[in-house]
């Protein structure tokens, strides 16, 4: 049966492949496009008010710094979880 065809399942991945490797890159895609989207949501809310408000570009700019402000946090907060985890593994090395 060809996996392609929707039946069946897909062949199995060998375990020293590519793929194995991706499940930890999804994490540090998914922050990246998050810290781009904040950046650019509150980029472009700014834009839309200065054109209502005729105060281009001063909250255009404010946007970018709640913006690129958001992203800040996000990157401490992953540093924070990364930092737990790392410290879980040391623990637990030491327990074994």
């Amino acid at each position: 049966m060809n996996s392609l065809s929707g039946r069946g399942k897909p062949p199995p991945r060998p375990k020293g492949s590519w793929f194995s490797g991706l499940g930890g890159a999804q994490r540090y895609f998914s922050i990246g496009l998050q810290a781009g989207f904040s950046v650019v949501f509150y980029l472009i809310v700014g834009l839309l008010l200065d054109r209502w408000l005729d105060t281009f570009p001063w909250l255009m700019l404010a946007g970018i710094l709640v913006g690129v402000a958001g992203m800040f946090a996000l990157f401490l907060r992953v540093a924070k979880e990364l930092n737990t985890e790392s410290e879980e593994e040391k623990r637990q090395k030491k327990q074994s």
